[in-house]
């Protein structure tokens, strides 16, 4: 054998093991990423695929949630309390919104952005005319995330069968704490009508 002929054979060889360890790694990659079956979605029409733009099969999707000031003008024109007592705004009339305390939807290992009090009220995190309160958190997540929660429980964001809306703000509240509260809190910004 020809020193050119080693060198072509030892040059394949390089290039079957890079050619291998790109598809090894690839398929790791692939295989630890978290699954997101509590992302919510519809026929295919994903919040999380409208929020990143990655739909896997493009589709037009109307997500048109409602805005924290909708939510706090929905639940203050109520005139509800804004007690952690659990008065809501529902009923009949109107839409879903009951003030429960943030750890009872968001658990106990999540507390609020910014060193708020678990204990308080979803109501209390909405933005208040005259209210100077940091409840809002970093880039307004928490205001965000009371406003997404409010959007699921009312239908305003589709979710799969079997996912409740708490699942669904709990996986945006890991999210944020993963890739920051920015990038989350205009993601669902984005979701607004």
């Amino acid at each position: 054998m020809t020193d050119l002929n080693k060198s072509n054979q030892s040059d394949k060889s390089v290039d079957n093991r890079r050619s291998f360890l790109k598809k090894a790694g690839t398929a790791s990659i692939i295989a630890a990423l978290p699954v997101r079956n509590v992302w919510a979605s519809y026929d295919a029409c994903t919040i999380s695929g409208a929020m990143s733009g990655n739909h896997s099969q493009q589709q037009t999707c109307t997500i048109q949630g409602r805005s924290p000031g909708y939510w706090h003008n929905y639940c203050d024109s109520r005139n509800r309390t804004y007690s952690v007592q659990g008065y809501g705004t529902s009923g009949s009339w109107g839409y879903s919104a009951e003030n429960y305390p943030w750890k009872d939807v968001f658990g106990w290992g999540r507390s609020p952005f910014g060193g708020t009090s678990s204990r308080k009220g979803l109501h209390e995190f909405l933005p208040q005319e005259g209210s100077y309160n940091n409840y809002g958190g970093p880039d307004n997540i928490n205001r965000h995330l009371v406003a997404a929660y409010y959007n699921a429980v009312n239908g305003f964001y589709p979710l799969q069968p079997g996912t409740y809306p708490e699942q669904y703000v709990q996986m945006l509240y890991d999210e944020a704490k993963r890739s920051g509260t920015y990038t989350v809190a205009q993601a669902i910004q984005d979701t607004y009508q």
